[in-house]
């Protein structure tokens, strides 16, 4: 995706994009830091879901969202930057990265973002992954047989357990030689 189509797409959810991150710095693979969320280990992990049956989806979704970003660090307000998921295509296999995004008024993450294939695959289907630019905090937005809504995990490199999925991700065969090279850099970078 080009940076004019992919900053449109973006717009459309309220989000104004800045950069691609190259993935020199010590932050995971967006689809590595989704699986963060799965781990409920201390007080970082905390969750916000609306049943799809709500008349008010949406703007219940965007709300729990925000309130999810707010209170769990992903940024510090309107206008504050932040990492999202995105797709590029480079050679024949399309690859995950994360741009950098600052949030705008108005915005609809969970509406005209999920729409946009970015964030979702439609209005009300969110599918997305959001860190805060240290890599500290993870937001994964996510559709669930009966809700949609999203999960949060602040430091996932305190979380033994997540720690050591990734230490077993380095000796997996099939990790690629750039997955296994940013892991090991997040890992040094980051201690316990």
């Amino acid at each position: 995706m080009e940076d004019a189509q992919l900053t449109a797409k973006l717009a459309s959810a309220g989000l104004a994009y800045i950069e691609t991150v190259d993935g020199e710095a010590p932050l995971l693979p967006p689809g590595l830091a989704a699986t963060a969320t799965s781990y409920r280990e201390g007080d970082g992990w905390a969750g916000a879901g609306v049943d799809v049956d709500d008349p008010a989806l949406i703007a219940n979704a965007n709300a729990g969202w925000f309130r999810l970003a707010v209170e769990g660090g992903l940024f510090k307000g309107i206008g504050s930057e932040f990492l999202v998921s995105v797709t590029r295509a480079e050679g024949a296999e399309p690859n995950q990265w994360w741009a950098r995004v600052s949030l705008a008024e108005p915005w609809d993450i969970m509406g005209a973002g999920a729409a946009t294939g970015i964030l979702g695959i439609v209005a009300g289907h969110p599918a997305f992954v959001m860190s805060s630019l240290d890599g500290t905090v993870v937001l994964r937005g996510t559709t669930w047989e009966s809700e949609i809504g999203c999960l949060l995990v602040r430091n996932p490199h305190r979380i033994d357990a997540y720690r050591q999925f990734l230490e077993r991700k380095i000796t997996n065969p099939r990790t690629t030689d750039r997955d296994r090279e940013v892991i090991q850099r997040w890992l040094a970078a980051n201690p316990l």
